[in-house]
């Protein structure tokens, strides 16, 4: 039945007017292209819609501009970390997992992020320090390995020139520049897929009676890749799903006669996703739907009816133009996209069912959660492969002699907007050194000065504040918290940490502050930006509020904070904030001149502080001790009940067996009755037959004749 659906599948995305099958075998890379006849029967075959001879100036000088690919990221490394949220905290987890206390971010264990980058950060820091000098030029390596391998799976299928274009579109893309100089996912994870892909191109063109060195090599290259996937980031669940409907279709349909090939391809991509749920350090065991992400998905597909046109409205309005384009193409956003996307997916899975199921697949997947830009540089050759196919469909309905000018035109224009924006990002990544030749300002400072506004000092700041008036064991409230954790080795919470989905969490989130029982807060709310709004709204809501100052640090307070959640039934992202005079009288305490309007933070001596963190301290414990003797007492009850069921089974146990031999006992009686009375009756037959034969011996004597009258 499986194999029937298959069939059925495949023989929809064949086209009815196919080209005769053209024997397997492989071009030369030199002379153009690899016969395209890896899927057959799959969509119409490329010859004439890619032999144009117009582009071979484009293959001749293609090693001069891939060199000069190459060195935009060579001009973009600084050495310097753009601290970053998510950046922040692949660090922490890294530093954690060096020092041996595991898979744990500010001491406490995490269920977030993928495992993959931290175990290669903490690699790289036991080696060379946490500099982030040796990550950054590590993903940077990553970065020119991808275009390398996108070369190189591209030209497998097709010519020489349309793997050229690709790689330039891809390695020249805004985008794929910028996360090559964060420390992040992002490249790691594109390496890891063009690598699985790669690998499994290669296993596809060997023929049926290649040696077993050649599948060996070929076979780790793809396990390699999708290991590196894997551990990188959730959306691997579209490349290994990819993979095993392709397989499957091709074990089901086998045109090759290798079905053997197809089913081992099938099992490696599942095999690789069950270790991946059996050693992930975020759930311990095999529980796939307990990370952070996969509850995240199951929540947000019951909400996408209600949500889809927001989601197709970011998809289609900006972020799918932002990683392709680089650009938000206002009016022209939407046709452009649906081209690229819908168009040239489609022409990409008519030739290849693997790398169409990815566009799509993956599309299908972050609807439901983000459409961030970022997350679709997996796709990023794939959709520069379908938009040069779309170009050159078009192109075949020009005149001839137009043909390589209009071809050229169109595939230029996503490189032109590209380039200009990786431009002005290659400036922004060395002016450090400008600052440092001109002013002999060192270029960190320079840097941070700039980056982000200047934010980067001002966390740094409120880190070294909080590092040094607070304990490991003391929670505090901040903005940004993974980069201030980060700095101050503390555990620092904030909307990120405690909790994913923020229009589930808008009612709940006075609760969740409350229920976190956190020590210390920042104030004022303007030291939040748009990423910790919630936060920012709490404190000027006076939900949040600060009851005792205890540093300060450039007119950001680090203070005993209290958590006042709104009454029952009160929205208080829309009630109106309580007068000012009432929070002050509530509190007992009077504004600070040190402190902006509508604070009520009291200052107090060190001994004050100190007595008002223990008490916080010590009310935590009984608290803790309370819980612990509850939860005692439940096991005490529970034990009872066991114990009361045991004995209650028992005694059901021993009446059943006293039953059974009171029973045994009966009927032993009863057997033995039984015989005595037939051995009675026999008696009594016995008795009578002795009788019988005695009359009849007294009536005939033989001696005397018969008895007479």
């Amino acid at each position: 039945m499986i194999a029937a659906a298959l069939s059925s599948f495949s023989r929809f995305l064949r086209p009815r007017a196919a080209t005769p099958t053209i024997p397997r075998t492989m071009v030369p890379a030199e002379r153009g292209m690899l016969e395209p006849s890896l899927d057959e029967g799959f969509g119409r075959k490329p010859e004439r819609e890619l032999q144009l001879d117009w582009f071979g100036w484009l293959t001749r000088h293609r090693r001069m501009l891939y060199a000069i690919v190459a060195a935009f990221y060579i001009l973009t490394f600084n050495g310097l970390w753009r601290v970053g949220v998510d950046s922040a905290l692949y660090r922490g987890l890294a530093r954690s997992m060096a020092r041996g206390d595991g898979y744990v971010f500010a001491g406490e264990p995490h269920r977030h992020a993928y495992p993959g980058l931290p175990v290669m950060l903490a690699g790289i820091e036991k080696v060379f320090g946490d500099s982030p000098v040796w990550p950054l030029a590590v993903i940077v390596m990553l970065a020119l390995a991808t275009l390398f391998l996108i070369d190189r799976t591209i030209a497998l299928r097709y010519p020489l020139w349309v793997a050229t274009v690709v790689t330039i579109g891809v390695g020249l893309n805004y985008r794929l520049l910028r996360q090559s100089q964060q420390i992040m996912t992002d490249v790691p994870f594109t390496f890891g897929v063009m690598a699985a892909l790669y690998g499994l191109e290669r296993l596809r063109l060997l023929p049926p009676g290649a040696r077993w060195p050649a599948f060996t090599k070929w076979a780790a290259a793809m396990i390699s890749g999708l290991v590196v996937a894997a551990a990188m980031r959730p959306t691997f669940g579209v490349l290994a799903a990819a993979i095993v409907i392709g397989s499957a279709i091709r074990a089901a349909r086998n045109v090759d006669r290798r079905r053997r090939l197809h089913v081992s391809i099938l099992a490696s991509a599942l095999l690789v996703l069950l270790a991946l749920f059996l050693a992930d350090p975020r759930t311990r065991g095999f529980s796939p739907l307990q990370g952070v992400y996969e509850q995240e998905l199951v929540e947000r597909v019951a909400e996408l009816p209600h949500t889809i046109l927001g989601s197709f409205n970011s998809l289609f309005g900006g972020d799918l133009n932002d990683v392709f384009f680089s650009q938000h193409l206002w009016w022209f956003g939407y046709p452009a996209t649906a081209l690229v996307l819908i168009v040239g997916g489609w022409l990409v899975l008519r030739r290849d069912v693997v790398w169409g199921l990815m566009i799509f697949g993956l599309v299908a997947v972050t609807l439901p959660l983000s459409t961030v830009p970022r997350y679709f540089l997996m796709i990023a050759p794939l959709l520069w492969l379908g938009w040069t196919l779309l170009c050159c469909h078009v192109a075949l309905r020009v005149p001839a002699d137009k043909r390589g000018p209009v071809l050229a035109i169109a595939l230029a224009f996503p490189l032109i907007v590209n380039v200009a924006r990786s431009v002005g990002f290659v400036i922004e990544q060395r002016t450090p050194d400008v600052a440092w030749l001109l002013h002999g300002q060192p270029r960190a400072e320079a840097f941070y000065n700039a980056y982000r506004g200047g934010v980067v000092p001002k966390l740094q700041a409120i880190a070294a504040m909080i590092a040094a008036n607070t304990t490991d064991r003391q929670t505090v409230i901040g903005p940004e918290a993974h980069v201030l954790a980060y700095y101050a080795d503390r555990r620092v919470i904030g909307e990120r940490t405690l909790f994913i989905d923020r229009e589930v969490a808008l009612s709940k989130w006075p609760k969740l502050v409350a229920d976190a029982k956190a020590d210390l807060a920042i104030f004022p709310a303007s030291a939040y930006d748009d990423n910790d709004s919630l936060m920012r709204d709490l404190i000027r809501r006076r939900i949040l509020v600060a009851e005792l100052e205890v540093a300060q640090v450039n007119g950001t307070l680090l203070a005993v904070a209290s958590v006042r959640p709104p009454p029952a039934g009160v929205n208080w992202r829309t009630d109106k904030a309580p007068a000012e005079s009432t929070t002050r009288e509530a509190n007992g305490s009077t504004t600070s001149p040190t402190t902006k309007r509508g604070s009520t933070v009291r200052k107090g001596s060190a001994t004050q502080r100190a007595e008002l963190i223990a008490q916080r301290e010590r009310r935590a414990e009984r608290e803790a001790k309370i819980r612990r003797a509850e939860k005692a007492e439940r096991v005490a009850k529970l034990e009872r009940q066991a114990r009361l069921e045991r004995l209650e089974k028992q005694a059901k146990i021993e009446r059943r067996e006293r039953a059974v031999e009171r029973a045994e006992k009966l009927a032993k009686i009863e057997r033995r009755e039984r015989i005595e009375r037939k051995e009675r009756i026999e008696r009594q037959k016995k008795i009578a037959k002795k009788k019988k034969q005695k009359r009849a011996s007294a009536t005939t004597d033989p001696t005397t004749g018969p008895a007479t009258r």
